[in-house]
């Protein structure tokens, strides 16, 4: 058990443990974000692309607050680091409103199918750029 104690606890330093904790931190960004997404779409009957807009902007906070507190190690440019997040996640909510927007309107899925297709796509995207752009050089601790 001592041998896969670093999958969880302590600094990720290899690919393989960052991604498998950025698939769960993913996990529980993705919870919070088709929530606030069927929430808007479905009780407030808010448009598909806007309660992505919405749901989008909640799980990326949850998202950053988790990816630096467990996933990646800290950078010592902070400025750059949040602006290249931020560049990053705004391409990442470009690809899901296009992916949405092909899905429901050209290939007729509902709403909440469409979202999963495209958050599964999304998720490579969000997760290679981060790891290649940002957080290729990190601090040791």
């Amino acid at each position: 058990m001592q041998r896969f104690r670093h999958w969880i606890f302590g600094p990720a330093r290899s690919t393989r443990v960052q991604f498998f904790r950025y698939f769960w931190v993913g996990g529980i960004s993705t919870v919070v974000d088709f929530a606030v997404f069927v929430f808007c779409v479905r009780v407030l009957g808010i448009h598909y692309l806007v309660a992505q807009f919405f749901a989008y902007c909640v799980g990326f906070v949850t998202n950053y607050i988790l990816s630096i507190l467990w996933v990646f190690q800290k950078t010592n440019q902070f400025v750059r680091e949040i602006t290249a997040v931020f560049i990053i996640t705004m391409f990442g909510l470009l690809w899901t409103e296009l992916l949405l927007y092909l899905f429901i309107d050209t290939f007729l899925l509902g709403e909440v199918k469409a979202k999963v297709i495209a958050t599964i796509i999304v998720l490579f995207w969000n997760f290679g750029a981060r790891r290649l752009i940002v957080y290729r050089n990190p601090v040791q601790a």
